[in-house]
C-alpha cells in the first residue's frame, strides 16, 4: 500500500506542477459513437487545436477524450498516425493533464494525439479490471472513428505512464477485459507502443501482484506477449524503484523472442518520475521521436 500511495502521489503532485499551463481549445461533442466523431471531427482550420469527445458511457459516468491535431491539420487533407496517451497513477488516480507538454509536442511533429479519461479506483470504486476495459473501448473507439477523425487506422500507436503504460500495453497483449457493450469486431490492438516507465509485469514479485493475483496471468503484459508484437519503446530510469532495469531487460527479451522489436532506453540516476522534469521531459520526446522517425510515422527532426 505505500508502495501504491507513493506512486500515485508522485505522479499526480509533480506531472501538473512541471508540466505548465497550455490554452487550448476545446469543444464538447455528444457521445454517439461514429455520428459524434463525424460531427465533432474539426472541418476547418478554425476549429484546429483540441476538440473533447465522449467516447463511453457506462451508467450515469461519461468518459471522455481529447484529441490535439498539428496546427496545419486539415479535414480533408491526408490522413495522420496517431497515439492514444493513457495517464499513470495505479489506477487509482490521475489524469489526462500528464500529457500538457507531450501532446502538443507530438502534435507538432505531425501526430494526432489522443488522451482518453478511463474509470480509476478512487474516483469510480472500479477494480484494474475495468481500467483496462476502458483502455480497451478507448482505442476501439478511434479505430472506429479514425477516418472522420483524420487518422491513418494502420498507424494507431499507444502509450502511456506508469500504470497508464501497463493500459497501452495491455491493449496489444491481455486477451479479454472487454466492455460487455464493445463491438470486439472492432480492433484494440496499438500499431506500435510507447512505454514510460510502464507496468509490464504483473505476476509474482511484480507490481501490484496481491491487487490482480485472481487475475494476473491474463493481466500481465509481460506474460501475455504473443508472435509477431507491435514495436515497443521502453523508457525507465536506473534508479525506479517500482519498475526495476532488470524487468526492462526482461520485456525486451520477451519481444525479440517473440519476433518484435523493443527499444530500450534506460535513464542515468533517474527515478519513476524523471520524465516530469525539463531534462527528461526533453530526453523522453527526443526518443519518442526517435521511434517515430524509425517507423515513418513521423519526418526526421532534431529537438531543440
Amino acid at each position: 500500500m505505500k508502495a501504491f500511495i507513493s506512486i500515485i502521489l508522485c505522479l499526480i503532485i509533480c506531472s501538473p506542477a512541471i508540466a505548465g499551463e497550455l490554452k487550448v481549445g476545446s469543444k464538447k461533442a455528444s457521445p454517439e459513437g461514429t455520428p459524434a466523431a463525424q460531427k465533432n471531427a474539426p472541418t476547418s482550420e478554425k476549429e484546429e487545436g483540441v476538440k473533447t469527445l465522449t467516447y463511453k458511457k457506462v451508467g450515469d459516468v461519461e468518459l471522455e477524450m481529447k484529441i490535439t491535431y498539428p496546427p496545419d491539420w486539415k479535414a480533408d487533407g491526408k490522413k495522420l498516425p496517431a497515439i492514444v496517451l493513457f495517464f499513470g497513477g495505479g489506477w487509482h488516480a490521475g489524469d489526462i493533464t500528464q500529457f500538457r507538454i507531450t501532446a502538443p509536442f507530438l502534435a507538432e511533429r505531425g501526430m494526432i494525439v489522443v488522451t482518453p479519461e478511463y474509470r480509476t479506483i478512487q474516483k469510480h470504486g472500479v477494480t484494474p479490471v475495468q481500467c483496462l476495459a476502458d483502455a480497451k473501448s478507448a482505442m476501439r473507439y478511434v479505430y472506429k472513428n479514425a477516418a472522420a477523425l483524420g487518422i491513418d487506422a494502420s498507424r494507431i500507436a499507444a502509450g502511456g505512464i506508469s500504470a497508464g503504460g501497463h493500459l497501452a500495453a495491455a491493449t496489444a497483449f491481455s486477451k479479454g477485459f472487454d466492455e460487455p457493450a464493445d463491438d470486439l469486431q472492432v480492433n484494440c490492438k496499438p500499431s506500435a507502443l510507447a512505454l514510460i516507465v510502464p507496468v509490464i509485469d504483473n505476476g509474482p514479485g511484480g507490481f501490484a501482484h496481491d491487487q490482480v493475483k485472481a487475475y494476473w496471468e491474463a493481466f500481465s503484459p509481460m506474460h501475455n506477449i504473443g508472435p509477431n508484437p507491435p514495436p515497443a519503446l521502453f523508457l525507465v530510469g536506473d534508479l525506479d524503484k517500482y519498475i526495476p532495469v532488470a524487468t526492462a531487460h526482461q520485456f525486451k527479451a520477451e519481444m525479440e523472442k517473440h519476433g518484435g522489436r523493443c527499444d530500450l532506453k534506460i535513464y542515468e540516476k533517474a527515478d519513476h518520475a524523471f520524465n516530469f522534469s525539463p531534462t527528461g521531459s526533453k530526453d523522453t520526446h527526443q526518443d519518442m521521436d526517435d521511434f517515430f522517425v524509425s517507423l515513418g510515422y513521423l519526418k526526421t527532426k532534431e529537438i531543440p
